[in-house]
């Protein structure tokens, strides 16, 4: 899981990228008030796992250019090898 923040305006962004039950990737955005239990989420089905990445680095793009900071999340169900693979990946 992907987690960037913009403590001046209180928001955050969130996203995931997992297999849904038919074997296929999803990748699920999310987006709110930092403190507040009203946000929004997004499913979006894509192809591939390196394309679910390559959406990942869109986004983290788009979110530095809007002040936000990355806030490195890992999910404890997560095979480690799978998390050495994402540290090495998109952070920010």
């Amino acid at each position: 899981m992907w987690r960037w923040t913009n403590p001046e305006k209180f928001r955050y962004y969130q996203a995931d990228l997992v297999k849904d039950l038919f074997g296929d990737w999803t990748l699920i955005t999310a987006w709110g008030g930092l403190g507040s239990r009203r946000g929004q989420a997004r499913s979006t089905s894509v192809p591939s796992y390196e394309d679910g990445l390559a959406r990942i680095e869109k986004i983290a793009k788009r979110r530095r250019q809007h002040g936000y900071r990355s806030a490195v999340l890992f999910c404890c169900w997560r095979h480690s090898s799978e998390l050495e693979e994402n540290a090495g990946g998109v952070t920010d």
